[in-house]
């Protein structure tokens, strides 16, 4: 059972988390040390990395990765509808690239 954790400071050893590995790139992983600001954890079968707390996350609720994907569709649409002719820039609004996603429609990219 692992320990629950709020992402206020660092987390106690046993709590499973999520690390960032590289920039964007959140493994989970599990805390399995703490010495003085760092803890040590444990990624996949043989990666051990420490962090003093900032690149490392309570793991997001499935509501949470469900909004991070929308925000990131809505700003893929946002990119593909913005384009400049002369000294004037076209942007679409935000609510209506969210109307837009939310019908369903996305960025296809090749």
């Amino acid at each position: 059972m692992s320990a629950a954790w709020n992402g206020e400071g660092l987390p106690p050893v046993g709590a499973v988390c999520e690390f960032e590995v590289e920039v964007g790139d959140w493994r989970r992983c599990e805390v399995i040390a703490r010495k003085d600001d760092y803890a040590v954890c444990w990624i996949h079968v043989n990666k051990i990395l420490a962090t003093g707390g900032h690149a490392i996350r309570p793991v997001r609720t499935p509501e949470q990765i469900a909004a991070e994907e929308r925000n990131s569709g809505i700003d893929a649409i946002l990119d593909a509808y913005t384009y400049t002719v002369g000294p004037c820039t076209h942007k679409l609004a935000y609510s209506q690239a969210m109307r837009l996603y939310d019908a369903g429609i996305r960025k296809v990219t090749s």
